[in-house]
């Protein structure tokens, strides 16, 4: 099988879409950055071109993105979180062998939970 342009450029031949998905960037310091795509059947790391979902495995044979390495192109600036050393190895293991993270879910309730609190404080003193 001959191959129309390396695998590297996947995310490149994404086709334009949805702009806000969900997908979170975890950082710690010295380490690389994690960017998580959430979904209901579970979270994904999505790196250069590579995805943890049981698509990726099917499609990159094509040469073609899953949606998840797509929608690292879109990964919304407020959804970054900067973590130290043992959540960041937590987020990764529970991914890997559990499918879902609940600390990065305690992480996104928590800043949702403080932003809908600023929000209703704004309302109060208007």
């Amino acid at each position: 099988m001959r191959c129309s342009a390396p695998a590297k450029e996947l995310k490149f031949r994404c086709r334009v879409g949805k702009t806000t998905l969900p997908v979170t960037k975890v950082s710690s310091e010295g380490l690389p950055d994690l960017l998580i795509y959430r979904s209901e059947r579970g979270d994904y790391l999505v790196g250069d071109d590579v995805c943890t979902c049981k698509s990726f495995l099917i499609k990159v044979r094509n040469l073609e993105p899953c949606k998840h390495i797509c929608a690292e192109k879109f990964a919304p600036e407020d959804r970054h979180f900067e973590v130290d050393v043992d959540d960041y190895i937590n987020i990764i293991l529970s991914i890997v062998y559990g499918g879902r993270s609940s600390t990065l879910s305690l992480l996104i309730a928590s800043r949702e939970g403080a932003r809908d609190g600023k929000e209703e404080e704004k309302e109060e003193n208007n």
